[in-house]
């Protein structure tokens, strides 16, 4: 299921926006990127996909992660109707197939006045004028139909501005376990609102590696197995194996590995062309029992580059956790994806180059999005590098449109952003060499 079409009118800033989400030559839903400037209502967007998505999720839920009963996510105010104006109208249509289904969000001050004078049945579809609670207080929000299988085949998520990790030195007692989740009937033990995923991350993947060590490794006979020594005279000499061998089936959670460390090795090779390779490990009792990050170079050699998540930057951190949630949150599902096309829905991301450097918001973030091509992500940048990025990994199939008026930019001449980007990356290069001869060659200090 995804987004069909957003119609806003009147609310906060914008005064008339219409959406039209696209799909490529394959099918696949093209990543919808918002700029603008600070104000230009951004977020009031974001916040309206997602205050749609928990109202669809309440036809399937009595009791939501999201929300305390009978509350909105959104608050509704009629404060935020445009100046000068009489309403506001939210419309956001999803589409799976055949089926169509819509959330309304209305505010009006004179309902009469808006009846008899600005209301049209063609573009104000799914209100319910003859509601009595409508005109008496001027608040419609409904979600029309309901979707209670999309929520068992696809993921919804979002990602706020304040999503963030915790650094090693920050003195949290944060205990990261494996942890249990009971599920009840008309309960969701799950949150699409996604704040302390570090923790959330950290956790599944001690439990992803559990299961893998106790269901997926099987000890089996492998007949006419050698080990091939050398005697004492140089001759090689061939000595048979009668133990069982562990075997390694490429079941549900060593293929969830797999893709972990897909997505880790883009993180780390984007900016060291010495790492070939990037991998999930884990410490021994002894040193915590936690998650680690391991790097092969080029010349074979394996070193452990963060002992704990903790020791991620910000910006490893929040790559990692936030692609890798996907991940989890398909994980939940009981589904198993065997490939990271199998991964299906929405996620809302704002502000996607938040905390990042240019070269991980214009050479990571994209080639981590391709990697789920069945996902349809709607992102908040400010980045022009992070377009630039954009526009090289996915060329024409991404949709580029600015706020407050909506209009679709289609940009031929990056040159400019080319130039601002190799004179940051320079300026950044040549200022780490003169440190490097200051501080290691000579202060005989050292630099990380």
């Amino acid at each position: 299921m995804y987004i069909d079409e957003i119609v806003i009118e009147n609310y906060g800033c914008i005064e008339n926006l219409v959406i039209k989400p696209e799909f490529d030559n394959l099918g696949y839903p093209k990543p919808i990127v918002v700029v603008g400037k600070n104000g230009s209502g951004k977020t009031l967007l974001l916040s309206g996909i997602v205050d749609s998505i928990i109202e669809f999720k309440r036809s399937k839920f009595s009791d939501l992660q999201e929300v305390n009963k009978n509350k909105f996510y959104r608050l509704g105010s009629k404060l935020y109707i445009k100046d000068g104006e009489n309403y506001s109208y939210t419309k956001i249509r999803y589409k799976n197939n055949d089926k169509i289904y819509s959330y309304v969000d209305f505010m009006v001050k004179q309902f009469e006045y808006f009846r008899d004078n600005e209301y049209n049945k063609t573009k104000h579809t799914d209100l319910e004028l003859d509601k009595s609670k409508l005109k008496e207080d001027g608040y419609q929000r409904k979600a029309h139909g309901s979707i209670k299988d999309e929520f068992e085949n696809n993921i919804f998520m979002y990602f706020p501005v304040h999503r963030y990790y915790e650094p090693a030195w920050l003195n949290q007692e944060v205990n990261i376990s494996i942890e249990k989740k009971e599920s009840f009937i008309g309960i969701s033990n799950k949150n699409i609102v996604k704040t302390n995923i570090l923790h959330e991350v950290s956790s599944w993947i001690l439990d992803v590696i559990l299961d893998k060590q106790l269901y997926e490794l099987k000890a089996e006979s492998v007949p006419n197995v050698y080990f091939k020594t050398k005697n004492s005279d140089g001759e090689d000499v061939y000595t048979k194996i009668n133990n069982k061998l562990l075997i390694d089936y490429k079941w549900k959670n060593s293929t969830i590995i797999n893709h972990l460390n897909k997505i880790l090795t883009i993180i780390y090779t984007s900016n060291d062309p010495q790492i070939k390779q990037a991998r999930i490990g884990v410490l021994k009792k002894e040193e915590g029992r936690l998650i680690s990050i391991i790097i092969k170079n080029n010349d074979g050699n394996e070193s452990n580059i963060a002992p704990t998540f903790n020791h991620l930057s910000s910006g490893e951190a929040l790559l990692l956790c936030v692609f890798a949630s996907l991940l989890k949150e398909y994980d939940s599902l009981g589904n198993r994806a065997g490939s990271l096309e199998d991964v299906s829905g929405i996620v809302v991301i704002d502000e996607v180059d938040l905390n990042l450097h240019i070269d991980f918001a214009k050479n990571v973030v994209p080639k981590l999005m391709k990697l789920f091509p069945n996902i349809q992500f709607i992102l908040t940048t400010h980045s022009p590098f992070f377009l630039l990025g954009m526009r090289e990994t996915y060329g024409d199939d991404y949709q580029l449109i600015n706020l407050p008026n909506g209009e679709n930019i289609n940009e031929n001449d990056f040159s400019e952003i080319v130039k601002a980007y190799n004179i940051f990356t320079k300026g950044f290069n040549d200022l780490k060499a003169n440190l490097y001869t200051f501080f290691v060659v000579q202060q005989g200090g050292s630099i990380r």
